[in-house]
């Protein structure tokens, strides 16, 4: 469980440190009926999944977590975020001091 940050805390004591991160995905909605290839072919359509909205947590050094979730809930999409696979749309993301994105 994560636990709330105590203030006087300096942000060194953090060995992961996400904050506010937003990851959201496009994508084209198909069907594969004649008349839906057509449609989709005049006039495509989209939709917008989102992954994490607005996610936030710490990680101390030496502090052991898990990540549990039901499937879909973006627990490969936060591991792929802070790995540096993915760029997130909105948020900071800091890894042993280091910038994932960077």
């Amino acid at each position: 469980m994560l636990q709330k940050v105590q203030t006087g805390m300096s942000p060194t004591d953090f060995a992961v440190s996400v904050k506010n991160v937003t990851k959201t995905f496009t994508q084209w909605q198909r069907d594969n009926t004649y008349k839906g290839m057509i449609k989709n072919l005049i006039k495509p359509e989209k939709r917008t999944v989102t992954a994490l909205d607005n996610v936030t947590f710490n990680i101390r050094k030496g502090e052991f977590v898990a990540y549990a979730g039901p499937n879909g809930a973006g627990k490969s999409t936060t591991m792929k975020l802070l790995s540096g696979m993915l760029l997130p749309n909105s948020g900071d993301i800091s890894v042993l001091f280091m910038s994932p994105q960077k």
